[in-house]
């Protein structure tokens, strides 16, 4: 039975037949048909709005709600012809692999689901002819993301070894999500020639779906990945088959249980002044702020740091050739008991800052001409969710 609906006639492979090799500083061999990691998705979102309006005296009031549902559906094959990934084009010619990661079993599908609540209320108030004054708060929370088979597995600590099924993921910490928003326009000189804007906001990042799908899709004992990092020399292409085996190192995920709110802080201001009867110019200033942004890890079950003469060496805990790992011995890792644990936490931070300028040309014969210049500056210590780097 397939109550999702979702597509499984690619199936998995039943066994090893032309894995995918990766070897650092060269194009990836992909593998036979199928052999690299696929997956079919299906996304329907339900979404119902309202909003009203209302002018009385100096106030114009805007309020609203929005209910908003997400089924995401999705079906992961996981290297089924196994990937192996070498560290070096020496290590290769040596056959010694550095990992081999390989699919026991066939996948199944899942099927999140998950709700978002919003409601906001604004006035924008006249205080003077040259000065109006906005003022608002929206309020915007999520619920944890379910499976509706209750096929939900992740490690809730960063030192824990207990794996948790069913659910929740995490705790929700978007329960106090009140957003703040004010803004101006002031004309100073009463002429209509000049106006001087300035705003701020917070927004929310809710924790939604995709976030986790791959997650949610990859992890033991509901979808069965096994690897080794301790292969023997001469284990490629077939004999590290066995090896994952027996070892059972699954791959699963790790994610924060507690995550603070993930939001941001806009703000701008700018002056807009016309200097000639068909000439208006432009400056102005726009700055936000991340906070608390979601970051992956690829593989968050990495090598234990080892001593070396040259000092600490991570997270190689092997030998440096030419600036290399290769790898004739590999370290403990933090969690032995696992494979890849794909990881996610929410400490990341974003900074933006830009100088805005503009000029608008009314020219004859109804022809307008805007030109404009950006000088930006943009940090931040990850700048995609979706995936991370090993």
């Amino acid at each position: 039975a397939n109550p999702l609906g979702v597509d499984t006639s690619l199936g998995v492979a039943p066994g090893l037949y032309a894995p995918v090799i990766q070897i650092s500083g060269l194009a990836a061999f992909q593998g036979g048909l199928n052999g690299t990691s696929f997956g079919t998705f299906s996304f329907t979102t339900y979404q119902l709005y309202d909003d009203a309006f209302w002018n009385k005296g100096i106030h114009s009031l805007k309020f609203g709600f929005a209910l908003e549902r997400l089924d995401s559906n999705l079906f992961l094959a996981n290297n089924p012809d196994g990937l192996y990934k070498f560290n070096s084009l020496s290590d290769f010619l040596q056959n010694k692999p550095n990992s081999f990661q390989f699919q026991l079993g066939a996948s199944t599908p899942r099927g999140l689901r998950q709700s978002v609540y919003a409601g906001y209320a604004e006035d924008d108030m006249r205080l003077r002819s040259n000065l109006t004054l906005n003022i608002g708060v929206r309020y915007e929370m999520s619920t944890v993301p379910n499976e509706v088979n209750g096929k939900l597995a992740s490690l809730r600590g960063p030192f824990t070894t207990t794996l948790y099924t069913g659910g929740p993921l995490f705790q929700n910490p978007t329960t106090h999500n009140f957003e703040p928003r004010v803004g101006l326009a002031w004309d100073p000189f009463r002429s209509g020639k000049t106006s001087v804007r300035a705003g701020f906001g917070m927004f929310d990042a809710l924790p939604l779906t995709y976030q986790f799908n791959t997650m949610v899709g990859n992890a033991a004992p509901f979808q069965q990945v096994a690897s080794s990092s301790t292969l023997p020399v001469g284990s490629f292409p077939s004999g590290a088959v066995p090896l994952v085996q027996q070892a059972s190192a699954l791959r699963t995920s790790y994610l924060e249980f507690n995550p603070p709110r993930n939001y941001i802080m806009q703000w701008n201001f700018s002056i807009q002044r016309q200097v000639a009867r068909n000439l208006t110019v432009m400056l102005g200033y726009v700055g936000s702020r991340g906070i608390d942004n979601a970051m992956r890890v690829g593989d968050a079950n990495m090598v234990i740091p080892g001593f070396t003469p040259q000092g600490l060496l991570w997270p190689c805990a092997g030998t440096i050739v030419n600036g290399i790992c290769s790898k004739t011995s590999t370290g403990p890792k933090f969690f032995p008991g696992y494979g890849q644990i794909d990881g996610q936490e929410w400490n990341g931070h974003s900074y933006y800052n830009a100088l805005l300028v503009s000029a608008h040309r009314r020219l004859a014969a109804g022809l307008d001409v805007t030109s404009s210049f950006t000088w930006s500056k943009s940090l931040d210590t990850n700048s995609s969710v979706g995936t991370g780097a090993p």
